[in-house]
């Protein structure tokens, strides 16, 4: 099974936000793309007095990715990239259309990764987001 490290908190200030990860197995070595079947995400808006209280943001919910344009088979490192030496492995653009009511700044987000790996397990990768203006 992939594990991931905690949730995590990341300013939003512009129209986009770049999510990026190191994703491992079991025995701490990085995923590659044929370890994964299917990947997508979602976006929850959280409440402040009940974060465990997730709405679904409209047009965000359970979308498909690509596996090949967000998973690398290598670690990348990049300006970007402020962690470690070690780089990551997983890398997504969340583009926000000015028109939608998403994001809201001061509200909190958490986008949410439904990995399926070649093996049928499932695993999870959480982002929170706190947009600081829209």
């Amino acid at each position: 099974m992939a594990q991931t490290n905690g949730v995590s908190f990341t300013e939003v200030q512009h129209c986009s936000v770049i999510l990026m990860a190191r994703i491992v197995d079991r025995n701490g070595a990085p995923i590659r793309r044929s370890d994964i079947r299917a990947i997508e995400y979602s976006v929850f808006e959280l409440y402040f007095r009940r974060p465990e209280n997730l709405s679904a943001v409209r047009g965000q919910e359970a979308v498909a990715l690509d596996v090949t344009e967000v998973v690398f088979d290598s670690p990348q490192i990049g300006d970007l990239w402020t962690v470690d030496a070690r780089g990551y492995n997983f890398r997504h653009q969340i583009y926000f259309d000015r028109n939608q009511k998403f994001p809201k700044a001061g509200r909190r987000y958490e986008v949410r990764y439904e990995v399926t790996l070649s093996s049928g397990q499932q695993a999870v990768i959480r982002f929170r987001l706190r947009p600081t203006h829209t």
